[in-house]
């Protein structure tokens, strides 16, 4: 999670994107396979939070449109530095990944940063382990508000 979030953190203060940042590990290892920041603004892309460019580049490594383990032969999990907009979390039962884990809360990211995080399920947690998928968090929710609070501070972008 601090790898995600001093990735977040840079992000911010390199003015390159928004302030998240996303990890796909290889479960067992720790490794990391791939990282994504939010790109949303230097690409013109709605569709690019961190969570879905580290999907993305992640299959794209591997050459395979899922992440999952009866292909792979790998367990991935997804790190990353804010509980998932209603966007990111809709993909991640189609991305083949095995676990989650979040930093700030969706409730962090609207109050501290302002950001529309869209109408997320009450139960979201039990459908994506329904899904074969466990989630943890939110982990060091301190810092992860900390690093919200910088992008206000230095004027970010909502959108």
């Amino acid at each position: 999670m601090q790898c995600a979030l001093a990735l977040a953190e840079q992000n911010i203060r390199e003015k390159t994107g928004g302030p998240f940042a996303a990890l796909l590990l290889e479960e067992e290892s720790g490794k990391i396979l791939e990282v994504g920041v939010n790109r949303v603004e230097p690409l013109g892309m709605s569709v690019a939070h961190a969570e879905i460019v580290a999907l993305t580049r992640a299959q794209q490594r591997l050459q395979s449109f899922t992440l999952n383990f009866l292909i792979t032969g790998t367990r991935y999990q997804l790190v990353t530095s804010a509980q998932m907009c209603a966007m990111c979390l809709g993909a991640l039962p189609w991305s083949g990944i095995t676990s989650v884990l979040y930093g700030a809360t969706k409730t962090q990211v609207e109050e501290i940063a302002g950001f529309d995080e869209g109408a997320i399920p009450a139960d979201w947690e039990k459908e994506l382990q329904k899904r074969n998928i466990q989630v943890t968090g939110p982990l060091l929710p301190n810092e992860s508000a900390r690093v919200l609070e910088l992008f206000v501070a230095m004027r970010g972008q909502i959108y």
